[in-house]
């Protein structure tokens, strides 16, 4: 990924500090075309639309933040969808709340490259306050998300192989939007709270 920062650099005849070059490394999160679409952003917001005359230093760290954020936006409306149908689990009502879990998992916690395996998983969704929820709602779950997405015309983003119980994330682009724009998926958690909340004040019982 260095290597393509490289390129770029001597095509547009530019130079990234260290510090910035190692911010687009980390914020790309292992994504060749993540990096590449920072430094096209970063040349965006800096007008660099052709090779400069001299050599052009680019110091100004925040302009990675600033870049990370305008990317995240321009995608925010193409995942939002993808949000309302996985978090509703494929039921009208969005009664099956382990999927919201699946969102914050994705969120929360750096999938490998080789997946994670539906144990691993577990652990994680415990960890981040899903007590409730079994191995065998886990492996039904993350086994169901492809053909959910299949059903809704979504392109694939994850993938869930039953032969090893391992689950992938396919789409690397929405956990970089969900860093940026963090409430797609806490707002899920913000209105199932909100709805508690009512149903209390009004003496409802609400059944899990």
């Amino acid at each position: 990924m260095d290597r393509s920062i490289q390129l770029g650099e001597t095509a547009l005849n530019i130079r990234f500090s260290l510090d910035i070059r190692n911010s687009i490394v980390k914020e790309a999160i292992k994504s060749a075309s993540i990096v590449q679409n920072i430094c096209q952003r970063i040349c965006l917001i800096k007008n660099i639309n052709e090779t400069q005359n001299s050599i052009m230093q680019i110091d100004d760290l925040a302009i990675v933040e600033q870049a990370c954020r305008e990317i995240a936006y321009d995608s925010k409306s193409y995942y939002e969808r993808a949000i309302k149908t996985i978090s509703y689990g494929g039921r009208s009502d969005g009664s099956t709340e382990k999927y919201k879990w699946f969102l914050k998992l994705i969120k929360e916690v750096d999938i490998p490259e080789q997946g994670l395996k539906n144990t691993e998983t577990l652990k994680h969704l415990k960890a981040l306050g899903h007590d409730s929820i079994q191995q065998g709602s886990v492996t039904s779950g993350l086994g169901y998300l492809p053909k959910l997405l299949e059903n809704n015309s979504i392109p694939a983003l994850f993938d869930f192989d039953l032969d090893n119980k391992t689950f992938y994330l396919l789409d690397k682009y929405m956990k970089f939007v969900f860093k940026w724009i963090p409430e797609l998926v806490d707002n899920l958690f913000s209105e199932e709270e909100n709805s508690e909340q009512l149903a209390l004040s009004l003496n409802v019982k609400t059944i899990e």
